[in-house]
């Protein structure tokens, strides 16, 4: 009895101990969230002044957009004067930051204040909706990552690493933790921006990383708000527009319920991006629900700020090219230069499209100009606007280009062969939903054409009838050229449309230019490829990934324009023919949604705490928690070096296989190591594999060498101040060579499984 009482004893305390536990998480997880929530409403608010000048022809002044103006130019401005040595990157440069940039919104408050009341007089509830959709959004994407917060697998390691390389820096360009001694050779500036609001409200990177995650989908969701209201007028086009571009998937969902003849579980979450074969087909729901912080992912909101200006600046110009507006042309212009070098230093494989996309806007805008010039005179305007633009995008990023040396340039194109080219059935399962409503706007101008010429003789129908079956038939006959001939096609067709479009309204030149553009990208992804770090079968994999990407985000863009255009015309159509549409849309819809509705139940565990391996827990944002469950020791052992030791301490530990455990002590604390995952570093800066050969050579020497006196030399080579050593380390070097350590140097912390030397006398905190 006595025993027993004694167990039930220790259990109680033990349920106590891990109650509190629990209530510390909650109140932690909670003034993160409202702090992170905050500071973002703030900064949106404290820019909406700039918006509401920059965004004049949009109905809601730029309001959708003021968040992410904000937080990029907060983390620009703190970038550059770090970049350039004025002040260190910490707390103290981005609260001066802030505070001059809410002084200039001031100015410009106090310059437009009446037209700004008057707006926000008529324009509360807009207002109160866009923050609506944020914040659901928002809300929506914390439970999510609650119940899905792990920063393990995939990328992630890598994201982790990245952003807390930036967060624990003083000054740019960041160190690189997994290649001491270096300095990150890496598009880092999405980074900066989520690592500049983790300085700035004190929450912990691996808080702030699941955080940034959500705030990424609700910023795109209202940018891409922002842009088809703008466009069509009508909030449901702007709804639909959220719809595809941060809920839907595409149409391997309801493949796999077919597939198993009805069963909804088990939903293989992961196939749904691995259409192609030996490519990778992400789109942003599945990309969030991976939780991979990736250069594509937080690009997504910053790409749809610069659609934004670049429409602005289309409706600037369309509007007049007189002297007096010149001022504001040159404002816009600096601002959407600023939006175009930030997609460069982001995601640089959104730069090419981006170019395309900003000198098609130029160079319309000035040809649908009201204003009397002469074609010559628009000509040399365009070349000037659109130069200015290019040079100033890149010029504003000079510090980063100075340190960054590309491992892929024009040279790495390749053609792509017969046998490497896309099947068709890959082509409707990725975009079917688009394809559908494509299919239906020239089916539908077709009719109207048609019924428009009651006149037109017989055999003219007959040939137009002829050219219309030989294109198909081209289509089907071409195997390995369908997916090509396809998008060339519909590209052809949306131009077509453009032209006709081009005197009728300037708002929707935009949408047709994107989705035009999005086909010349499928178009382009069949022609040539991107040679990089992989090789067969995976020649492909990144072009694929990264560009039907960017095809995805023009096409939600557009598509629910292309359905404001169609509704206008509806009503000339039979009822049978209007209902039969708008069921097969809706069917279309619910197809989109099974992805997202099956996946996250799936990859959240049917939204039940857990952790493999362990016992429950609450759910938390806290993405290195896992941790404190599938290895505690670990666990104890990286919290002490994040409390203890200085944020550029240099600490060996174990190198190995990527995607796996190794190089936890730079990811999880943004401290630096020798080597972390050696195909990374040589995909961003070797691809020859030389400098990482010897670096694991000299790694292993270390550990291994009984006589510690022998391998000094490298330890004074890469700067290391502490070796750890822990599960990886002992299972991956020889047993007498880790017993040796305690013989030459000193132990400053030790638990059950980890034990952590000083090199040199090593200090600590």
């Amino acid at each position: 009895m006595l025993s027993v009482g004694i167990m039930l004893f220790s259990s109680s305390l033990f349920q106590l101990d891990l109650s509190r536990f629990f209530v510390n998480q909650m109140i932690e997880q909670a003034s993160s969230l409202v702090v992170w929530y905050g500071f973002v409403l703030v900064v949106g608010w404290g820019s909406f002044p700039l918006a509401f000048r920059l965004f004049r022809d949009f109905p809601d002044r730029g309001y959708a957009f003021a968040k992410t103006l904000g937080l990029l130019l907060v983390a620009y401005l703190t970038w550059m004067v770090s970049s350039l040595g004025i002040a260190p990157y910490q707390w103290f440069s981005i609260g001066l930051v802030l505070g001059g940039y809410g002084i200039g919104n001031l100015l410009l408050v106090r310059r437009d204040f009446r037209a700004m009341l008057s707006w926000w007089r008529a324009h509360l509830r807009p207002v109160l909706l866009m923050e609506g959709v944020f914040l659901v959004v928002f809300l929506g994407g914390v439970v999510v990552r609650m119940y899905n917060p792990e920063i393990t697998g995939a990328e992630k390691e890598a994201d982790l690493t990245l952003l807390n390389a930036v967060v624990q820096s003083t000054a740019f360009p960041p160190p690189d933790t997994w290649f001491a001694g270096e300095t990150v050779n890496y598009y880092y500036f999405g980074y900066v921006i989520w690592g500049t609001m983790i300085k700035a409200t004190g929450i912990r990177a691996a808080v702030g990383f699941n955080l940034a995650l959500a705030t990424i989908m609700a910023l795109g969701a209202v940018g891409m708000f922002g842009i088809v209201f703008h466009v069509t007028r009508r909030r449901v086009w702007g709804g639909l527009g959220i719809c595809l571009l941060v809920v839907f998937g595409n149409l391997d969902g309801l493949i796999q319920i077919v597939e198993r003849h009805g069963r909804l579980l088990p939903f293989d979450w992961w196939r749904s991006s691995r259409v192609i074969p030996d490519t990778i087909n992400e789109f942003p729901y599945f990309s969030f629900l991976l939780g991979d912080l990736h250069a594509h992912f937080m690009a997504i909101p910053f790409v749809l700020l610069l659609v934004g200006l670049l429409a602005q600046l289309l409706s600037t110009l369309r509007r007049t090219l007189r002297q007096e507006a010149w001022p504001e042309l040159g404002v816009l212009a600096c601002f959407a230069s600023l939006s175009l070098g930030s997609t460069a230093v982001i995601n640089s494989w959104d730069y090419p499209t981006a170019l395309l996309l900003t000198g098609a806007c130029v160079g319309i805008g000035l040809c649908v100009s009201e204003t009397a010039m002469s074609a010559g005179r628009r000509g040399l305007l365009g070349v000037a606007l659109f130069g200015s633009i290019v040079a100033v995008s890149r010029l504003a990023f000079w510090p980063f280009y100075q340190h960054f040396t590309p491992q892929i340039t024009a040279s790495a194109l390749r053609l792509v062969s017969p046998l490497q080219r896309t099947e068709l059935r890959y082509f409707f399962i990725i975009y079917g939903l688009f394809l559908f409503v494509l299919a239906s706007f020239f089916a539908q101008r077709v009719w109207l054409a048609m019924a428009s010429r009651p006149r037109l003789s017989r055999e003219k129908r007959l040939v137009w009838g002829n050219v219309v079956l030989l294109a198909v038939a081209l289509v089907v006959v071409c195997t390995s050229l369908r997916v090509l001939l396809l998008a060339l096609g519909i590209s052809g067709g949306l131009l077509y449309a453009l032209y006709r479009e081009i005197r009728e309204s300037s708002r929707f030149v935009l949408p047709f230019v994107l989705l035009a553009l999005a086909f010349l990208i499928v178009a382009g992804c069949e022609l040539v490829y991107i040679k990089d770090f992989y090789g067969h079968p995976l020649e492909r994999q990144n072009t694929i990934f990264k560009f039907y990407y960017q095809a995805w985000m023009l096409l939600a863009i557009g598509v629910p324009c292309l359905l404001a255009l169609m509704a206008r015309r509806q009503q000339r159509f039979p009822a049978t023919v209007r209902h039969g549409w708008k069921a097969a849309f809706v069917l279309f819809c619910g197809i989109g949604l099974i992805y997202p509705a099956l996946a996250t139940y799936e990859k959240t565990n049917q939204f039940r705490s857990r952790e493999q391996g362990g016992p429950p827990y609450v759910p938390t944002l806290d993405g290195i928690r896992y941790l404190a469950f599938r290895h505690p020791a670990e666990y104890d052992a990286l919290r002490w070096i994040q409390e203890h030791l200085a944020p550029d301490a240099v600490i060996l530990e174990a190198t190995g296989r990527p995607y796996s455990f190794f190089g936890r002590v730079a990811t999880t604390t943004g401290r630096r190591t020798v080597l972390g995952w050696g195909n990374h570093e040589a995909l961003w800066r070797d691809q020859s594999w030389q400098s990482i050969l010897e670096r694991t050579e000299d790694i292993r020497r270390i550990y291994e060498t009984p006589e510690k006196s022998a391998v000094l030399p490298l330890l004074e080579q890469y700067g290391v101040e502490y070796i750890y050593v822990g599960t990886l380390e002992r299972e991956t070097y020889d047993r007498r060579g880790l017993e040796a350590f305690g013989e030459a140097f000193p132990v400053v912390y030790e638990n059950r499984g980890v034990r952590i030397y000083g090199v040199g006398g090593g200090a600590t905190d």
